[in-house]
């Protein structure tokens, strides 16, 4: 049957921003369907290389959603790189649960994101460590700085020219605000290699070819080290190899098959919803990159781009418990601007 697909439109929750825009695409005539998500590639880039691929999971009996974040396609503000912009994510599974119930299921979102998107899906795990089911990134630049300081510009100049990648290096370092010199807590702020263990309950995959001169790697190898050095079992890598009958070549999947063969380690497991509903544990240990929300509380270190802190948090019945200090290599408490928490079980304190 051929799947419904829709434009559709939803406002942010923590800017003024009225019209983040996203596509649609899911059976007629199903009930309590997942969701699953698509960030496409590229810094800014767009939905449009998504819309095949969200219609043939909507072929398979998913609900699929390509979100354009904002400064994207027709979405109001300017990107900010894994910043700000992540939450967009967010609002966009809560306004496709209330738009669309019964059709979507009220507690199983799923993300999946292919480069840059890779990075705003893992970063949903880490910032919001309760709300997605599982999360599936693609050759995700996992540490901005990182990344800047080793893909290769002669071999990615080759297709994009020298003064257009260039032109895209210099475009992500103005979203976050300056280059790692000019400005290193905003990239400390988007270091997802920071807060690996924020996330220990959901599956997270990692998808990556060895020869990725783009995003190298070794930034999804360090995601997965740092998840062993933690004892975390549920970070997978699956690393390709020339040679190898699936390659995880940097591309979209509807430009490289193997992308979509890859789905198979997921796919199933999404549709017979073999994968549980995360739920927080009643204390632990976080790292908060600018902000971070949960089901019982939410955090933010001052408009959420540009700070870094250690929380441990103890939860009860109608009472919580909140203790910070400074993340590794992240400035003194007393340098940030005001903690903002927000107790949600109709309790409300902030720490200075």
């Amino acid at each position: 049957m051929q799947p419904r697909i829709e434009e559709i439109t939803y406002p942010s929750s923590i800017d003024p921003l009225p019209r983040l825009e996203a596509a649609v695409a899911y059976p007629l005539g199903a009930e309590n369907l997942p969701l699953v998500l698509l960030m496409h590639p590229d810094m800014p880039g767009t939905r449009a290389e998504l819309l095949p691929d969200i219609e043939r999971l909507a072929r398979q009996g998913l609900f699929a959603a390509a979100v354009s974040l904002r400064g994207r396609d027709g979405s109001d503000g300017q990107p900010d790189v894994n910043g700000r912009e992540a939450f967009d994510i967010y609002d966009a599974v809560l306004h496709l649960r209330r738009r669309y119930a019964p059709i979507v299921s009220p507690d199983r979102a799923h993300g999946i994101g292919y480069s840059s998107g890779g990075a705003n899906v893992l970063a949903c795990a880490l910032r919001f460590p309760d709300f997605l089911v599982s999360v599936h990134a693609f050759f995700p630049p996992t540490d901005w700085r990182a990344f800047l300081e080793t893909m290769d510009r002669e071999r990615f100049a080759a297709t994009l020219g020298k003064e257009g990648i260039e032109e895209r290096l210099a475009a992500i370092r103005s979203f976050i605000g300056g280059s790692p010199e000019e400005a290193p807590e905003r990239y400390r702020a988007r270091n997802l290699l920071r807060a690996v263990g924020n996330n220990r309950q959901i599956p997270i995959q990692l998808f990556h070819d060895a020869e990725d001169r783009f995003t190298l790697p070794f930034l999804s190898e360090s995601y997965l080290a740092r998840a062993w050095e933690l004892s975390m079992a549920n970070v997978s890598l699956f690393l390709s190899r020339r040679g190898d009958r699936e390659r995880y070549l940097h591309a979209r999947p509807s430009a490289w098959k193997g992308l979509v063969e890859a789905e198979r380690h997921f796919i199933p497991q999404i549709l017979q919803r073999v994968w549980p509903a995360p739920v927080l544990p009643p204390e632990g240990a976080l790292t908060v990159l600018g902000y971070l929300k949960t089901k019982r509380f939410e955090i933010w270190l001052g408009e959420g781009t540009k700070s870094t802190a250690e929380v441990a948090y103890r939860l009860k019945k109608d009472t919580a418990e909140f203790s910070f200090r400074p993340a590794e290599g992240g400035e003194a408490l007393s340098h940030y601007p005001r903690i903002g928490v927000n107790f949600i079980d109709d309790s409300a304190r902030n720490v200075e």
